[in-house]
């Protein structure tokens, strides 16, 4: 059988605290999504989200990019990024304008947008995201679509998600280092949710919670799309430090001990589970310790920050977990029995959440830790309605400026 025709390409890059993952897809005729190559690296020069040396971030990621273009056979043009640090927050904005009674056409739908652009923008802020929610005839809310319809007053709900524009700006440098071209930087968790949810969860509302090596981005869904974000510095990492700490082994080790024999619940039988910490004791022996006093230290974190994340769930008006079905995804998810603590914990329900919408991807990376990259794929094959400026928005208004206040600009950025 002859290999599907691909009509459309996107290539996702996932700049994290501890990998950086590549996704190149691509999608046929009848819209399917077919994975055609991968790419995973150790992430370097990057903390908490935050790029802190673009030198080493631009290696990892062509190493990344090479290795997922090897396999896809193709050479990558053009990506979307992910971004995910702790600056990463949402507002609503509502601007509402006088109608005069008539009927509402398309076009008015999209003044509507133009003139609502004005509020949203913020001159210490990247915005990455800007989505209409709802509108508003009348003072009555939760329209979807007003065309068609007649009324006094119009108005729109924006959902905007912003970023400090350093970190972002450093993301952006970073990923283009490596001959690229971005075609857009999209909220991690705005990815994380078309790749973890399904479309009845989107709509009917739920709380995605992403734990990720050195950070925990939480998100609430309702009515199809995002309308809340919050981030928390916290995350796998911390555990993995923790373990360090207390046994006084080599971080790699530790690792290793977290993934493969760590658990956020505990049994009877962990006090009789011998593992081995290597080095060397002072007996010549190599030292051990019992599979309970790892877990003990895990729960002691843990005890730490999943509390928090109910704080800040009840922060965003999320009604409380328990009216809300609790979606785990993140590398440090992968922990065994994570969903029964979380939801000990939160109450309500926890599951978790794999990624899924695109055929033929492997099996290793079928795992939480690629549910943003998978996700940016999705994003990409059908965006959402977004009114924030755009580049092209930005070269047209600069072209309608006198010729002279252009040439000044061009000055400056030569200075």
């Amino acid at each position: 059988m002859p290999p599907p025709r691909i009509e459309r390409l996107f290539t996702a890059i996932d700049v994290g605290t501890a990998k950086i993952a590549v996704l190149i897809a691509g999608q046929t005729a009848d819209g399917t999504i077919h994975a055609l190559g991968t790419g995973l690296r150790e992430s370097m020069g990057v903390k908490r989200g935050y790029v802190v040396d673009i030198q080493s971030v631009d290696r990892c990621v062509r190493e990344a990019l090479e290795q997922a273009e090897r396999v896809a056979g193709i050479e990558v043009q053009q990506v979307w990024i992910s971004f995910g640090g702790d600056s990463l927050s949402s507002r609503t904005v509502i601007h509402t304008d006088k109608f005069n009674n008539e009927q509402i056409e398309p076009e008015d739908v999209n003044e509507l947008h133009m003139r609502a652009r004005a509020a949203v923008l913020r001159d210490d802020r990247a915005i990455l995201h800007a989505q209409p929610t709802y509108y508003m005839l009348d003072g009555h809310h939760g329209i979807k679509d007003p065309a068609g319809l007649f009324a006094d007053q119009l108005g729109v709900s924006v959902h905007v998600v912003e970023a400090d524009r350093g970190p972002v700006s450093n993301l952006v440098t970073a990923v283009r280092a490596a001959h690229v071209d971005i075609r857009e930087v999209v909220a991690s968790m705005m990815a994380t949710g078309l790749s973890s949810l399904t479309e009845e969860q989107r709509d009917v509302g739920v709380a995605l919670v992403d734990i990720g090596a050195s950070l925990t981005n939480i998100g609430l869904f309702a009515g199809g799309m995002l309308v809340g974000i919050s981030t928390m510095a916290a995350g796998g990492n911390d555990i993995t430090d923790d373990i360090v700490s207390e046994f006084g082994i080599k971080r790699s080790v530790a690792e290793r001990q977290k993934c493969f024999y760590g658990s956020a619940i505990s049994s009877p039988r962990d006090h009789q589970d011998q593992l081995d910490i290597g080095g060397e004791g002072d007996d010549g022996h190599s030292p051990k310790i019992t599979r309970a006093q790892l877990n003990a230290v895990i729960r002691k974190r843990l005890d730490h920050f999943v509390p928090q994340i109910g704080n800040l769930l009840k922060g965003m008006g999320d009604g409380g977990p328990t009216q809300r079905q609790v979606v785990l995804t993140g590398g440090t998810c992968e922990l065994k029995g994570m969903a029964d603590y979380v939801q000990s914990v939160l109450g309500g329900s926890a599951r978790l959440a794999r990624p899924s919408g695109i055929t033929g991807l492997p099996p290793s990376h079928q795992s939480l830790a690629f549910s943003t990259a998978v996700g940016l794929i999705l994003y990409a094959a059908d965006p959402p309605l977004d009114i924030r400026p755009t580049s092209e928005d930005t070269a047209r208004d600069e072209q309608s400026q006198p010729w002279w206040r252009r040439m000044a600009k061009i000055w400056s950025r030569a200075k």
